[in-house]
């Protein structure tokens, strides 16, 4: 019962981000995260500054972003095995809320979806991709 509680903690980020509020500014998923290696990268804190230097700049939050020397040390929430290999550029034609919940409608983010072998071969059997054990685990 425990585990099951903690999945659904938000994340504690270092500065308050709300999916929402973007997203209703009509920013898309794509729009902040890019892929890089096949792996979505958090966002820059320059790209941020790209709209905060005018929208929102005397909020706590947007100072404390522009100040930051360093790069945001963001909590990730979701995050596969080592031993899983993934790609999001193979996955990029399946909506983001396939796998992160809805994201959009969030002002924290959790687990919302428990991704796992049985979660993934379900969705590689529906659309008829590889699900030969080689095509996520390196096969020894």
């Amino acid at each position: 019962m425990l585990v099951a509680f903690l999945l659904y903690l938000a994340a504690i980020q270092p500065i308050p981000f709300s999916h929402r509020v973007h997203a209703a500014a009509k920013l898309t998923c794509a729009t902040c995260h890019k892929t890089q290696g096949g792996h979505m990268a958090f966002p820059p804190e320059s790209l941020c500054m790209g709209c905060h230097r005018s929208v929102a700049a005397n909020k706590p939050a947007i100072r404390k972003l522009a100040a930051a020397r360093h790069p945001i040390a963001w909590e990730r929430v979701y995050e596969l095995p080592e031993f899983v290999w993934f790609s999001h550029t193979r996955h990029r034609r399946a909506p983001c809320a396939t796998c992160h919940g809805e994201v959009a409608q969030r002002d924290e983010l959790h687990v919302e979806v428990q991704i796992d072998m049985k979660f993934c071969r379900s969705c590689h059997q529906k659309t008829g991709a590889r699900d030969k054990c080689g095509t996520c685990h390196e096969e020894k």
